[in-house]
Parts: structure tokens; C-alpha cells; sequence
């Protein structure tokens, strides 16, 4: 018995051996197989693939998370900005990505993109339907944004006038309020990244919803701002990995961000529910939202996508629009020239309050609007590379012939940048704009107008484009004419500005700084109103 005991559990012994070394045996081979085809690949990216002849990051040619990794840290347009000025014009910027700095590099993929359609990476920015900004297919995408165009004519632009105005006030007052006792004549100083977020939100749920957030003068809905910025962080990462959308290692990675965007969402449906249960003929203020809805049976535009497409207007409306109000605040402070010009222009055009309401006057400043489109330039609200997918056949870009399936685009940050049409471009020149009644700068001017994209072009520019300028001239010269104001005095007047000790392309210390998340997130500038 006892050595048939002993010939049993050795031959347990033996079977257990066996399988414990067959396991590591194959666990052996399968990490073998996993290296060895990550192996391939990396070799495959870097010598074989169709875009191993265009120079660029090593990390970027290998994989994507290159790009998700900067979008995270908030320098993605900076980077983007460094390997151009160490590649070239031209860079591979991913595994099947590549990124231009030339004017006609805009012009190909943007302006004709006869042969492009939006990148997979919008897929990561869609809720339930796509709306006009995350809509790949073209003629759908034309239906949707034909619909839109509605609610942003120059009739329904002038229906808007008055919300616009009526909010200004409103930030008027809360600005020009003095809270501190050591200073009559200063107020209190004021973070203007969060200021012109409340005032740009304010304008469009009014104009979109026809609804009250009154950011300016309460504190209830000022989180929405916060969870917008939150929700586009985990954006941005996911735009070059937008097959992990949905992924448990999305919902690991981002929990915050998704909590905010439920924030958010929770907001609107909101806002939804109460205009459909208050709508009217008689009572219905007009809005964005309004025509929506009245197109919504005629013309098949369903309640998912009008959610969809008023969700994306506050968004795009509103941060975007903040972004380049609080540049231009930043620069004007900090350029005294440029500050005394544009002030005495509005001062002198505009003698009394209800000439502000005059938009045929407004228009005619056109050194405000060389300020704003310098503001644009200088810290575009949207600063990487809205990225396009190469069609079926190809495409020729810029000189290149690129094959199908990869993702091209124009850094707006980078061109904006770029010497070649901007002489001095990191210095605050509005007159750059401006054509000489000689006739002398007309090419620079030219030269100029080809690489600028703040709304980007052709197509798939921003729809709202005519409402953001009449924004951005109404609020600047209202502040112009009631106001001086000045970079607050201290540590906290350096707050949004670059600093000589930063990393490359933070260090310039008059530059606005801006955190690409998709859109730009922004701190300051920190400045201080005076009644005139």
C-alpha cells in the first residue's frame, strides 16, 4: 500500500511539474509573440510605413499616445509648434499623422478638401447623434448645417442685438463695482478667464435657448464652466485614441471628466425639457433652439439632434469666444501703444452710450477688429490641428501626394506663427492687418489673411463666426468706452503670461498662455476697472 501511495503522489508530483512548466512554457511563448509583433510594428511604423520618409518625433512615429499624452499636459499646439520648428513645415506626428505649417496646406485641406472628410477622432466628441461639428458624412453633414444656418443670417443676427447688449450691461455693472477700501477709484481685481466666460455663456444660452444663466451677476451655474473644461480634457486625450471611447480604461482614466460631463448634460437636458413644455406661438422668445424646432417636422431635424447641435453651440460658442476676449484683454493691458490707440478711436467714434447699439459703427472701427483678428492670431481658442482623413485615391497636399486613410492637418498655432507670413510673430501688431492707404503692405497683408484660421475655413468653418465677432466688437469697445482698465499690480498681474524660466514655448514673458484640451484653457489676465 505504501508504495503504491508513494508511486501515486509521485506521479501527481510529476504531472503537476509538467503542467506548471507547459504553463510557463506557453506564458513564455505568448510574451514572446507579444514582443516580438510589438517589435514588427515599431519597425514596420518606423522604416516601411508609407510615411517613414517624413521626419518627426520618435515616439510620435510609434504610437499615438505621443499626441494623448501632450493633449493631457495641455502643450499639444506647442509641441506640435517645437517639431516644426525643428522638423519642418512637414511632420509625421503619429504612426499615420501628419501635421503642416503652410498657408497652402489650408487651402488643400481645408478650403477645397475635395478628397477629405473629418477625422475618426470626432467620433469621441459625439452623444447619441452627430451634430455639425462631428458629422463625417458630407452630404449629411451639408443638410445639418444648411438647417443651422437659419438661426445665424444677418436677420437673426439683428434679432440677437439686443440680448447681446442687454448682457453687456450687466457686465458693465458688475465690473465697475468697487469692492476695495484702500482704492476709490480701482475696483477689485478681476481673473478675466473667468469673467468672459461668464459673459460669453450668458450671451449664448440666451441666444441658443433663449434662457437665462446669469453667470455675471450670481454664482449658481458658474461650475458649468469647470465641468466644460474638465469634459474637454478627457477629449482631447481621446481624439487620437478614440477607439477607446466607452472602454473601461476610458472610465479609469477620466472619472472626473466624466462626472462633468454629466454635469453638464444633466444642465441641458434641462434646459430642453422646459423650453418644450413652455413653447408657444405666443409666449416662445426667438432662439437658435426655436427655429431648430420649427424646422424639426418639416425638414427631419429630430429632438436628438436638435440636442445635439444646441449642446454644441454653448460649448463652441461661448469657450472659444471667452478665449479670444480674455487674449485680447491680456495683450491690450500689456501694450500701452496699442491700448491708447484702439481706447481713443472708440472714445472719439462713440460720443454717447446708445451709439454702442449702432452696428454699422461698430463695424467701421476697423482698428478694434484688426485687434481682435491680432488676439485671434496670436491665441487661437482652438491652437492644434483639426485633423481630416484622406478619401479613397489620395490627395495632394501642399506638393505631397498622401494616401488614403491618413489624418492630415494645418497646426493653427504654428502657421499662426510662422515667420514666413507673419513678420515679428510673436509680437501683439494689429496693424499688420490693416492694408496702408499706399498701397505698400498689401502683400503682407495678403500674406497674412492666407495663413490665419481662427474659425478655420471652407465648409466646415465655425458657423457662428458673424456672432462671435459681433460679440467680441460689442464687449471689447463697451469696456473701451466706459472703462479704463490696467494689469493688476503684483504676483498675480504675471498670472497667464509666459515666464523666461518655463519650458520651450512657455518662456516668452508678454505671451498669453493658452492649455490646448481641445479648446484652450486659460488663466487670467488678472486686471483692475476704472469708471471713465
Amino acid at each position: 500500500m505504501l508504495e503504491r501511495s508513494t508511486a501515486s503522489n509521485s506521479t501527481k508530483s510529476l504531472t503537476m511539474a509538467a503542467t506548471s512548466t507547459s504553463f510557463v512554457f506557453i506564458l513564455s511563448l505568448a510574451i514572446a509573440f507579444s514582443f516580438l509583433t510589438v517589435l514588427g510594428i515599431c519597425a514596420y511604423r518606423l522604416w516601411f510605413h508609407p510615411l517613414s520618409k517624413y521626419p518627426g518625433p520618435f515616439w510620435g512615429s510609434i504610437t499615438n499616445l505621443h499626441a494623448a499624452y501632450h493633449s493631457w499636459k495641455g502643450d499639444l499646439h506647442l509641441d506640435m509648434w517645437r517639431c516644426h520648428e525643428k522638423y519642418g513645415d512637414h511632420v509625421r506626428y503619429g504612426p499615420n499623422r501628419l501635421i503642416f505649417n503652410t498657408a497652402e496646406s489650408i487651402k488643400d485641406i481645408y478650403s477645397s478638401g475635395k478628397n477629405v472628410q473629418k477625422c475618426k477622432g470626432y467620433l469621441t466628441m459625439m452623444h447619441r447623434v452627430p451634430n455639425t461639428i462631428t458629422q463625417r458624412n458630407k452630404a449629411l453633414h451639408a443638410k445639418q448645417r444648411r438647417l443651422l444656418s437659419h438661426g445665424f443670417s444677418d436677420a437673426a443676427l439683428r434679432s440677437y442685438e439686443e440680448t447681446i447688449d442687454r448682457h453687456i450691461q450687466r457686465l458693465s455693472e458688475q465690473l465697475g463695482s468697487s469692492c476695495c477700501e484702500s482704492d476709490e477709484s480701482w475696483s477689485c481685481v478681476r481673473d478675466m478667464s473667468r469673467w468672459t466666460g461668464y459673459i460669453t455663456f450668458d450671451i449664448m444660452l440666451d441666444i441658443i435657448y433663449g434662457r437665462r444663466s446669469e453667470m455675471v451677476t450670481k454664482e449658481d451655474n458658474r461650475y458649468l464652466l469647470e465641468a466644460i473644461e474638465k469634459s474637454n480634457i478627457r477629449v482631447g486625450v481621446l481624439m487620437p485614441l478614440w477607439y477607446l471611447k466607452g472602454s473601461s480604461i476610458e472610465r479609469y482614466l477620466f472619472p472626473s471628466s466624466i462626472v462633468a460631463r454629466y454635469k453638464f448634460l444633466t444642465f441641458v437636458k434641462a434646459l430642453l425639457k422646459t423650453n418644450d413644455d413652455e413653447r408657444s406661438e405666443s409666449s416662445a422668445r426667438k432662439s437658435v433652439y426655436s427655429i431648430m424646432k420649427g424646422s424639426e417636422d418639416k425638414e427631419g431635424l429630430g429632438p436628438n439632434e436638435i440636442a445635439a447641435e444646441s449642446t454644441n453651440l454653448i460649448v463652441a460658442g461661448s469657450d472659444t469666444t471667452s478665449t479670444v476676449l480674455a487674449a485680447a484683454l491680456f495683450y491690450l493691458s500689456r501694450t500701452p501703444t496699442v491700448y491708447a490707440k484702439v481706447a481713443a478711436k472708440i472714445r472719439s467714434c462713440f460720443h454717447r452710450p446708445i451709439d454702442l447699439q449702432n452696428r454699422s459703427l461698430l463695424h467701421s472701427c476697423l482698428y478694434l477688429r484688426a485687434c481682435i483678428e491680432e488676439s485671434m492670431r496670436m491665441a487661437p481658442p482652438i491652437a492644434s490641428a483639426l485633423f481630416r482623413e484622406v478619401e479613397p485615391s489620395g490627395a495632394m497636399i501642399d506638393g505631397h501626394f498622401i494616401p488614403a486613410g491618413v489624418d492630415i492637418g494645418t497646426c493653427i498655432y504654428s502657421v499662426h506663427h510662422n515667420s514666413q507670413y507673419f513678420t515679428d510673430p510673436f509680437q501683439f501688431m494689429p496693424e499688420r492687418w490693416l492694408p496702408l492707404k499706399d498701397g505698400s503692405n498689401k502683400e503682407e497683408v495678403q500674406s497674412a489673411h492666407s495663413a490665419f484660421m481662427p474659425f478655420s475655413v471652407g465648409s466646415r468653418s465655425c458657423i457662428g463666426k458673424a456672432l462671435a465677432m459681433m460679440e467680441l466688437q460689442s464687449i471689447l469697445a463697451n469696456l473701451l468706452f466706459f472703462f479704463d482698465f490696467r494689469v493688476a499690480e503684483g504676483d498675480v498681474g504675471a498670472i497667464g503670461e509666459g515666464s523666461k524660466d518655463a519650458e520651450w514655448g512657455r518662456h516668452r514673458e508678454g505671451e498669453y498662455q493658452l492649455y490646448d484640451h481641445l479648446t484652450a484653457m486659460k488663466y487670467g489676465p488678472f486686471l483692475q476697472f476704472r469708471k471713465r
